[in-house]
């Protein structure tokens, strides 16, 4: 199936048998996700994947970013949004270069599952 680079800059036409209708490839740079994706890798990523667990290689969307954060998390996605029951804000925990991060789910737009890798199949022109 083919499976587009980002949504909002698509450059190639990617082919991968990993993801639904809603996946999308992102090209990975850097060393930080070794051994599960290496440095230059077409990484497909799906939102309807279900949530993460820790160790997994996730897509972090954040609110008025126009492109996510590809990294591993450090324990499993929490629920969005505070509890009913008290005031607490859930947080998201990954690794990052910097070593263990945590940001507020209230800043997270979604977070979106490693599913497989790709292959670049074409370049798509802009007119």
């Amino acid at each position: 199936m083919a499976v587009s680079t980002l949504p909002s800059q698509p450059t190639e036409l990617v082919m991968s048998s990993a993801g639904g209708e809603n996946a999308y490839a992102i090209r990975v740079s850097g060393d930080l996700l070794s051994p599960d994706v290496a440095d230059g890798q077409l990484s497909v990523f799906d939102p309807d994947a279900g949530l993460g667990q820790a160790g997994e290689v996730v897509a972090v969307w954040f609110n008025g970013h126009q492109t996510p954060a590809v990294v591993r998390l450090a324990l499993a996605v929490p629920p969005f949004g505070p509890s009913d029951s008290d005031d607490f804000m859930p947080v998201l925990a990954v690794h990052t270069d910097r070593g263990r991060r945590m940001v507020g789910m209230d800043r997270v737009k979604r977070v979106d599952r490693l599913v497989g890798f790709g292959e670049a199949h074409a370049e798509v022109s802009h007119v």
